[in-house]
């Protein structure tokens, strides 16, 4: 709990603004992904990109959970 509490306090990374969004999901590391990518499918919806920006983002965001993947 103290971590996802100081993960959220987290504002900048590398001298990037960011906001650390936290999921809490529990069972197996394949699960995990199906929610994160879900949860980065409903960012990308809320985002005005175009058509072609948000396939951009979901290929990048695919290699990232293929990365992870167990």
């Amino acid at each position: 709990m103290q971590i996802w509490f100081a993960l959220t306090l987290i504002t900048e990374i590398q001298h990037r603004v960011v906001s650390i969004r936290m999921v809490n999901v529990t069972g197996t590391a394949k699960k995990s992904a199906e929610i994160t990518r879900q949860v980065e499918e409903l960012a990308i919806n809320r985002l005005s990109v175009s058509q072609e920006q948000q396939q951009k983002i979901m290929d990048a965001a695919v290699i990232k959970l293929q990365a992870v993947d167990v």
